[in-house]
């Protein structure tokens, strides 16, 4: 069976389908939570430096220094898990940390299901084929 990682080698035959099905939806799971925290952190960023203004010197060390501050408030926030604006992290985190599992999970356990018939197809028309051969 597939699941064992004892299977013939096919057209199939690859480094992820030599993985456990599981471990793909593992691996989902991961990817959605570095996802969700990653895309909040460049939120976050966005947002702190979106109100630095281009106006002198001093009033950019002064900008820079509210943002900065402002920048840590929502640090803060995502550390206690408070809303930072849309979603908020730990409802994100899980929302990504799923569907990413699913969409690996579900991808890999799909082509192995089509590679199988595939394979059962092309196994058959071989076999057709000796036959007609035979015949001749």
């Amino acid at each position: 069976s597939n699941e064992s990682g004892n299977h013939s080698h096919g057209m199939g035959d690859d480094d992820f389908s030599r993985t456990l099905v599981s471990h793909h939806f593992l691996a989902g799971l991961l990817a959605g939570s570095a996802h969700s925290c990653i895309s909040r952190l460049f939120e976050i960023l966005s947002a702190a430096t979106a109100t630095i203004p281009s106006i002198t010197r001093s009033a950019k060390v002064e900008a820079t220094t509210v943002a900065m501050t402002n920048f840590m408030s929502k640090m803060r926030n995502i550390i206690f898990f408070k809303a930072t604006g849309g979603m908020s992290f730990m409802p994100s985190t899980i929302h990504h940390a799923i569907a990413h599992s699913l969409l690996f999970g579900s991808y890999e356990w799909i082509k192995r299901l089509l590679i199988r018939q595939f394979e059962q197809v092309e196994k058959r028309d071989r076999m057709n084929d000796e036959e007609e051969f035979a015949r001749e």
